[in-house]
């Protein structure tokens, strides 16, 4: 008996764990409905989209998509056009090693950021 709670109890924390990335904003308006190959279907304007999270349900790497459920349809998404939490892309630089500026670096009024990305 206790093997099997305790076989439970982990797969129920696992799924707690490893939760999918959800989009959390929009970037694009209109935004654009793609193919699996990333053809343009339509465009669809930020508001007929749904105010609630998206979760994301594949992310194709190669092509830089992600496919979501949207008004049950499964269309895919351009990466640029939405804003995804948590970040698909995941540095593994130390970036708490990086340094960040330079003396000079206040003359030219830059900043360098490694964003949410960045690995801690």
């Amino acid at each position: 008996m206790n093997k099997i709670s305790l076989f439970l109890l982990s797969a129920l924390f696992s799924q707690c764990m490893f939760a999918a990335s959800m989009i959390e904003a929009y970037v694009d308006d209109p935004l654009p409905i793609l193919d699996a190959q990333g053809k343009p279907l339509r465009e669809i304007t930020r508001a007929n989209l749904p105010k609630q999270n998206l979760e994301v349900l594949q992310w194709n790497k190669e092509l830089d998509l992600i496919q979501v459920d949207l008004a049950g349809e499964k269309v895919w998404l351009d990466t640029m056009s939405v804003r995804v939490n948590p970040p698909l892309y995941v540095s593994s630089m130390p970036c708490q090693k990086l340094s960040t500026s330079l003396a000079e670096d206040h003359q030219n009024n830059s900043t360098l950021g490694y964003g949410a990305g960045c690995a801690k």
